[in-house]
C-alpha cells in the first residue's frame, strides 16, 4: 500500500488507509509524490509484495512513481484507488474494501477539509474495521449517503465547524444512529477520540 508524504493534500488520505492494515494486514508505505523512494522500493522487495494499492491520484503518487513500482515488482498486481477529490478517493477505498469482504456496522464521519480529526479516529477505525466517509460544509454527498444506508451507526469526529449538524440530520433521515466526538480544539477532539478508543479496548480486553 503506497501513499505519498509529506504533501498536505495527499497525506490527508493517510488515515483512511488504516482499514487496509486491519483487514488485509497490509503495511502502509510512504513515498515521495514524484518518485518512488529507494527505501520504499527496497521494502516492497523485502515484503515480496504481489498486490500493491496506490492511494490517491497522480498529484499524490505520480505516474513516474507508479512506473517505478511496476519496474520494481513486475509480477505484482497494482491498483490505484483515486477519485476526482479526496472525498471520492475515500469512497473508493471503502468500495474496494467492501469488495474484499470488510464488514462493519459503524462508520466514521470526518471533515474532508483537513486530516487531523480523521487521524485521531484512525485507531478506532483500525479496531472496529470502521470506514471513513468525508463531509464538506454542505454535508455528505449522495454517493456516501447511499452507502451509509447499510450501516447501523455513525460516529462524527469533530465539532459542527468541522462537520455541520446537517450531517446528523442526513444520517438520521436514513435510519443511522449518530454520536459525536468533539472538543473545543482539534487537540481536545483528539483526546476525546483516544478516550473513546481506550474505553472500547478495555471492554474488549475484559
Amino acid at each position: 500500500l503506497c501513499v505519498s508524504y509529506p504533501r498536505p493534500t495527499s497525506s490527508s488520505l493517510f488515515p483512511y488507509t488504516t482499514l487496509f492494515r486491519s483487514h488485509l494486514n497490509a503495511p502502509i508505505l510512504l513515498t515521495d509524490p514524484k518518485t518512488l523512494s529507494n527505501a520504499t522500493a527496497n521494502e516492497l522487495d523485502r515484503l515480496d509484495a504481489d498486490t500493491i494499492y496506490i492511494i490517491g491520484g497522480t498529484n499524490a503518487v505520480s505516474n513516474n512513481a507508479e512506473k517505478a513500482i511496476q519496474a520494481s515488482r513486475p509480477s505484482a498486481t497494482i491498483r490505484r484507488l483515486a477519485g476526482n477529490t479526496r472525498f471520492d478517493t475515500a469512497y473508493q477505498i471503502y468500495s474496494e474494501l467492501t469488495k474484499l469482504g470488510a464488514e462493519s456496522k459503524t462508520a466514521i464521519i470526518s471533515t474532508g477539509a483537513n486530516f487531523a480529526d480523521a487521524l485521531s479516529a484512525s485507531p478506532y477505525s483500525y479496531m472496529q474495521s470502521a470506514p471513513f466517509f468525508l463531509s464538506s460544509q454542505s454535508g455528505l454527498d449522495e454517493e456516501s449517503l447511499a452507502a451509509l444506508k447499510d450501516f447501523q451507526s455513525a460516529i462524527i469526529v469533530g465539532g459542527t465547524n468541522a462537520v455541520p449538524s446537517s450531517v446528523e440530520q442526513q444520517l438520521r433521515s436514513i435510519g443511522v444512529a449518530t454520536s459525536r466526538i468533539q472538543g473545543t480544539t482539534r487537540y481536545e477532539t483528539s483526546l476525546r477520540s483516544e478516550e473513546h478508543t481506550s474505553e472500547l479496548q478495555s471492554r474488549i480486553t475484559i
